[in-house]
């Protein structure tokens, strides 16, 4: 049996390529707003039974194709 306590848990994380060098990087501020998203970056929603992806428009390539492999 599942604590539904896991099932509300999840993590957020921002892949981004700004610093030069892709990166990955767990968002722990909660709770989790819509200011967050950069449109610049891509985002990835982990939650108990589904993964969301967010591509922001100005994304590059090489985070989008990232993004999908993380």
């Amino acid at each position: 049996m599942i604590d539904e306590s896991e099932e509300q848990k999840y993590s957020f994380y921002k892949i981004s390529n700004a610093s030069g060098k892709l990166q990955c990087l767990e968002i722990k501020d909660r709770p989790l707003t819509r200011e967050m998203l950069d449109t610049n970056d891509v985002f990835i929603l982990e939650l108990y039974q589904q993964v969301s992806i967010w591509i922001g428009k100005g994304a590059d390539v090489e985070e989008k194709k990232n993004a999908l492999i993380i």
